[in-house]
């Protein structure tokens, strides 16, 4: 992977992640700041279910699924 292919954070030119591993980590950070929260707030009860689905998703190994896994790596594009 080239060095176009990569993020760099900001202050810290030396750390680089690649585009899939930020989305992750984005939303990994979504989830701790939504725990941190005193109380559910409409989109961290959004994130929880659509996290939950995409857990059971992975769980059954249906990401790779020939003909359904591509669809739902496109859909995970666009989910929080």
């Amino acid at each position: 992977m080239g060095e176009e292919h990569l993020l760099r954070l900001g202050t810290r030119p030396e750390a680089g992640v690649c585009l899939d591993c930020a989305q992750h980590l984005h939303r990994r950070a979504k989830e701790l700041a939504d725990r941190q929260r005193p109380f559910p707030t409409p989109a961290s009860i959004v994130r929880a279910a659509t996290r939950s689905v995409r857990d059971a998703v992975l769980s059954r190994g249906w990401h790779d699924h020939p003909a359904v896994g591509s669809a739902l790596r496109r859909i995970d594009r666009f989910l929080p």
